[in-house]
């Protein structure tokens, strides 16, 4: 998940943590919350994380940081409740030194230079060179169904068909149609046919080339291939595993 998350989004970590049992455990970091605090041309030597927590029924936000210093790196951990006051939790040590010179943390990005901004430590989406072929994948997407929608067979019937008799003196009542009826309408003042059908012609081949274009130059500007995104010639979404094949 945080692979997915950090090429979709440009950036995500890990780090390693210990527990009020001492046990060692992984914990994961979206984008949203890391905050590289110095780095250079080799990497990031400090960072900040910072999520949501549940401790003894009451909600805060965690704030560690991973600074180095003489000794090797220190944990530095600081909570705060919904009013972004600062508050000291039982059990939880504020100050914990790792005994080590290598950080415990790891920062995950794509291998995408970051064009947006020089010298950032943040990475880059996969998808930030195609964020226009996202929107031509929805327009042929769109297009593609609302073929389909507009396809449906039509049924025009003589408004002299469509009448019934009131049961009091006002006389003939013709049967109304709802707005979201799109399927049978009601002719007023026809004079040929009583009955007609409407079947216009698909061009869903046409549609499902230009969607399964779209798909194939999204896959490629990903840095994924022309073939990961792509769709059989019945239309369905290919596996990875049928690619492969």
């Amino acid at each position: 998940e945080l692979i997915e998350r950090a090429f979709a989004q440009g950036t995500g970590g890990w780090a390693l943590d210990i527990d009020t049992r001492n046990k060692m455990f992984v914990r994961l970091y979206f984008v949203n919350m890391v905050l590289p605090l110095s780095w250079d041309e080799d990497g990031i030597s400090e960072a900040a994380f910072v999520t949501e927590i549940s401790h003894k029924g009451k909600r805060y936000t965690q704030l560690q940081m991973h600074l180095l210093e003489e000794d090797g790196y220190h944990i530095h951990t600081a909570y705060f409740d919904s009013q972004g006051k600062e508050v000291l939790l039982d059990e939880i040590e504020q100050d914990f030194p790792t005994g080590s010179y290598d950080p415990w943390f790891a920062i995950v990005k794509p291998a995408i230079a970051n064009t947006h901004a020089e010298f950032s430590p943040y990475g880059c989406s996969v998808f930030d060179d195609a964020q226009d072929i996202l929107r031509s994948v929805d327009t042929a997407f769109d297009a593609f169904i609302g073929e389909v929608d507009l396809g449906k067979l039509r049924v025009f019937i003589n408004d002299f068909l469509l009448q019934k008799v009131g049961d009091d003196d006002e006389g003939a009542q013709p049967i109304p149609f709802g707005k979201s009826d799109a399927t049978v309408f009601r002719v007023i003042n026809a004079t040929d046919d009583l009955i007609k059908e409407f079947a216009p012609s698909l061009r869903t081949e046409a549609q499902v080339k230009a969607y399964r274009t779209a798909l194939q130059t999204m896959g490629d500007n990903c840095g994924f291939g022309l073939n990961y995104f792509d769709i059989d010639d019945s239309g369905g979404i290919k596996t990875a595993t049928e690619v492969s094949s």
